[in-house]
């Protein structure tokens, strides 16, 4: 006879699929944005850039709160953060660029 009900644990697989599926969100945000600065799209491709950002801390936020285990949780922060941090650092680098390239356009100078 059983005197305790039985728990309800969420199970890691499903917190790795979430976090492989904002991954990948994050990676075809990434493309629309190097697609929109490469046609010289610069508006289109800052806003797409600032929503990899909001999906960057949203996938960090996930890491944090779903993962049980405390080394993984970690692993999963430290392999994220130097890939996406440099990943803005391109992005940021061809939005200057595109700025630069077309200030005519823009009617800066």
């Amino acid at each position: 006879m059983r005197l305790s009900k039985p728990v309800n644990r969420r199970h890691s697989s499903m917190n790795i699929i979430h976090v492989l599926g904002i991954i990948w969100a994050s990676c075809l945000l990434l493309m629309l944005t190097l697609i929109f600065i490469c046609k010289g799209l610069v508006w289109p491709g800052a806003i797409f850039c600032a929503i990899n950002v909001l999906f960057y801390l949203l996938l960090i936020g996930w890491a944090v709160v779903s993962s049980f285990v405390w080394p993984l949780q970690f692993l999963l922060i430290f392999l994220i953060l130097p890939a996406f941090l440099y990943q803005m650092r391109v992005l940021c680098r061809l939005l200057g660029f595109m700025y630069y390239a077309h200030r005519k356009k823009l009617k800066w100078m």
